[in-house]
C-alpha cells in the first residue's frame, strides 16, 4: 500500500489489479473494522491517517494466490454488484408503481 489517499468519509487505495478483491475483503472484515475502531481519531469527524495504517496487520499471499482467489471470487462480486443494480431498479418501479396502485389508477390482470 504505497498510494493512498485518506480524507474525510473517503480513501482511497491503489491495489494491482490481481490484489483489488483481496484487498476489499480485507477492508471489509472484522478484524480492520475492529482494529480501525481503536485507532480513529476525532470526535465529530473520525479519521486515520498514514502513521496509524502501520498499527494494521494484512497477510500477502503469495502471487498464484492472489491470482487464483481474484478469479474465484470476481464472478461473485460481478454477480452482488447486478444484483444490486437489479435491486435499484426495481425499487425505482416500485417506488413509482405503488402510488398509482394505491389510488386505483391501474389494477393488476388477475393471473390467468
Amino acid at each position: 500500500m504505497s498510494s493512498y489517499i485518506f480524507s474525510t468519509e473517503f480513501a482511497g487505495l491503489q491495489c494491482a489489479p490481481t490484489s483489488l478483491y483481496y484487498v476489499w475483503n480485507y477492508l471489509c472484515g472484522d478484524y480492520f473494522k475492529n482494529k480501525k475502531n481503536l485507532v480513529v481519531t476525532g470526535v465529530t469527524q473520525q479519521a486515520i491517517n498514514k502513521d496509524d495504517l502501520q498499527v494494521f496487520d494484512i497477510l500477502v499471499p503469495l502471487k498464484l494466490l492472489l491470482d487464483r482467489f481474484q478469479k474465484t471470487v470476481s464472478q461473485y462480486y460481478h454477480l452482488i454488484s447486478r444484483a444490486k443494480f437489479e435491486n435499484k431498479e426495481l425499487t425505482k418501479l416500485r417506488n413509482f408503481l405503488l402510488p398509482l396502485l394505491i389510488n386505483e389508477q391501474v389494477t393488476v390482470a388477475p393471473e390467468q
